[in-house]
Order: C-alpha cells, then sequence, then structure tokens
C-alpha cells in the first residue's frame, strides 16, 4: 500500500467508524444499528412485508444478524409475522419507534454536514447512491438512486457494509478487529521515508476511545508482535507507539484488500478532489459532533 492509499484507506476507516459511532448514540428509543436498519427496511416499498432473507440481501446484513434483530423486536412487540410464509411487517408501536430514531439519525446527520451546502449534500448523497447501486447488491438491479430519493438507512446500508468488509478484511490478514486494525493504520506512515510515533493521547483522540483501550490494546498488540512500545524521550512517564516491520506489512496487506474494495464502490470518483474534501470535511463535522457528546454526557 503506497502513501496515497494509505491516506484514503486512513480517511475512510476513519469515516466509518465515527459515522457509525455517532449513529448509536442518536437511535433512541432502538438500542442497536441493526434494529434501526431492519425497521427502516420495513418501512420501504421494495422492503416491505419481507422475509428474513431478503431483508438480509437489501440491507446487506449477515442472515443470523437479521434473525436475531428480528427475535428482539417481535419480543418487544416492533415487528410481526401478519400471515404465511414468513414475511415480517412493522407493527404501528415498531412504526412509531422507527419515526422517533429517524428524527434522531436525521439530527445527528444534519450536526455532522452543518457546514454544508445543499448541493454539497446532494454530491455526497449521489456517491452513496452510486456505491448502494453495485452489480450483485441489492440495488444493483434497480434503478440508480437519486439524492433526493435516498433515505438514511440507504446510507447506512453502504457505511456497515463497508465496515463488514473492512473487518473481515482485517481478520483475514492480521486477526484483528476493526478498532484494532485503525490502532496500526494511525501508525502508518502517510509520508514517504517516514517513520511515525504517537503518544497515547494522540491515539484516544484519532480513535475516539478511552485511555484505558488504548493502555490495554497497546498491550496486546506489543505482545503480538505488531508495534513497539518506545519510551518518550520528552516525558519520563510517556510511551511512543510505533509499528514493527510485521505490523507494517499487516496494514498494507489489509489496506491494499480495503482501496480495492472502495475502487468497487466509488470507481473513479474515489479519487476526485473534490469528492475527498467534503470527505474530510465530512469527518470533521463526525468528529466534532462525538466530541460534543461526550461533552454533554460527562
Amino acid at each position: 500500500m503506497d502513501v496515497r492509499k494509505a491516506q484514503f484507506v486512513t480517511l475512510w476507516c476513519a469515516v466509518i467508524s465515527k459515522y457509525e459511532k455517532g449513529l448509536a448514540r442518536s437511535l433512541a428509543p432502538l438500542s442497536s444499528l441493526n434494529q434501526y436498519r431492519v425497521l427502516a427496511h420495513l418501512a420501504l416499498p421494495e422492503t416491505a412485508n419481507a422475509t428474513p432473507s431478503h431483508l438480509a440481501w437489501a440491507a446487506s446484513m449477515r442472515p443470523d444478524e437479521v434473525a436475531e434483530t428480528l427475535e428482539t423486536l417481535s419480543a418487544a412487540g416492533l415487528t410481526e409475522v401478519p400471515g404465511e410464509g414468513g414475511a415480517f411487517a412493522l407493527t404501528a408501536a415498531g412504526a412509531q419507534a422507527l419515526d422517533q430514531a429517524t428524527s434522531g439519525v436525521h439530527d445527528y446527520r444534519d450536526r455532522c454536514l452543518a457546514a454544508f451546502s445543499a448541493e454539497e449534500r446532494a454530491f455526497m448523497d449521489d456517491m452513496m447512491g452510486r456505491a448502494l447501486s453495485v452489480p450483485g447488491s441489492f440495488y444493483g438491479k434497480r434503478a440508480h438512486l437519486s439524492p433526493e430519493n435516498l433515505q438514511p438507512v440507504h446510507r447506512m446500508a453502504v457505511i456497515c457494509a463497508m465496515e463488514q468488509a473492512i473487518t473481515q478484511a482485517s481478520k483475514r490478514n492480521t486477526g484483528l478487529s476493526f478498532t484494532d486494525f485503525r490502532f496500526l493504520l494511525e501508525l502508518y506512515p502517510k509520508r514517504p521515508s517516514v517513520t511515525k510515533q504517537l503518544r497515547a493521547r494522540d491515539l484516544v483522540a484519532r480513535l475516539r476511545v478511552g485511555r484505558s483501550y488504548v493502555t490495554t490494546a497497546s498491550l496486546r498488540l506489543e505482545e503480538q508482535g505488531v508495534i513497539f512500545r518506545i519510551p518518550d524521550p520528552d516525558d519520563a512517564r510517556g510511551i511512543l507507539f510505533q509499528l514493527t516491520p510485521k505490523g507494517a506489512e499487516q496494514v498494507r496487506a489489509t489496506g491494499d484488500d480495503i482501496y480495492v474494495l472502495l475502487a468497487s464502490l466509488f470507481g473513479d470518483a474515489l479519487e476526485n478532489r473534490r469528492f475527498l474534501v467534503l470527505m474530510r470535511r465530512w469527518l470533521e463535522g463526525a468528529d466534532a459532533v462525538l466530541a460534543q457528546k461526550a461533552t454533554d454526557r460527562g
């Protein structure tokens, strides 16, 4: 993975992680992204009264995830099986819960994109519509969704499918979770011939995680031989983190796989300068919202 690809992969992994974290905190009264995705698909004309397998295809979810989510939603009285064939439908309570959660999702998106013009929002939605309509997908056999027809759950399907694919690539190449892989990715140099070192506080800020995660993850990753923990020459109690050659190779292999995934979704638009600028601004907006939510909780 060259420096240019590393920049794309790092940007997208950060966007996906922070977008999902912000969404998960905006879904009340629902308790998970999967619950929202299933309910929202049952409210769409193309997936209303759908079977679990149909929902899994449309939402880019694993069948076991859909089955487990439907079981929880049905127990809460939010979905039901009204007739034969195993197709599920929203109940009145489910529709009400979905409306409340969608209001939170819209508010979260508006706060992330507060600095975007209407035209810039439409441009980003057009990119999401392209990614949603890749050949072989549920929407790939349908007309490209225009920005005005794109629903929150459509954007969510793209982001969640990407997170799932990236997690699989990380597991395959490194055996690590998505968050642990991002730990390594942040240490990967984004400029030629540079050795990159970061402090714990840098990783806390970039990953939007607690200090305890960085401490425990760094010990675990050091044991696996993928990072060095180096005494900070400027702080007697501080530690610097740096990739080992093994860690750098694992990031390169995984990053190449992720770049291929991104290119398959966005094609030439992936390296469109405007797209990159707007993605960075989207990341800044999402990061600001997460920071505010952390302050509100504190």
